[in-house]
């Protein structure tokens, strides 16, 4: 993300960027859809992510759209 080269995971309370929560709800979804084996949901989840990544790159040039999605698909620890 912008600042950043590994996404943590989200503490309540703990301050964090807005590509950071958007990557960490789309991967909740992800892996929501995984667990129930639905495909086309974990697809479509993956395109919305592709369709965020696209809008903060165009609002910040630094933004790091490979590390965003890699956030997205990233198994949870």
């Amino acid at each position: 993300m912008s600042a950043m080269t590994q996404p943590a995971p989200i503490t309540r309370g703990e301050p964090i960027s807005l590509d950071q929560y958007i990557a960490d709800v789309l991967r909740r979804a992800h892996q929501t859809a995984e667990a129930v084996h639905d495909p086309d949901e974990a697809r479509a989840i993956l395109h919305i992510a592709q369709l965020f990544a696209e809008q903060l790159a165009e609002a910040d040039p630094h933004f790091d759209r490979l590390l965003f999605l890699e956030a997205v698909t990233r198994e949870q620890t």
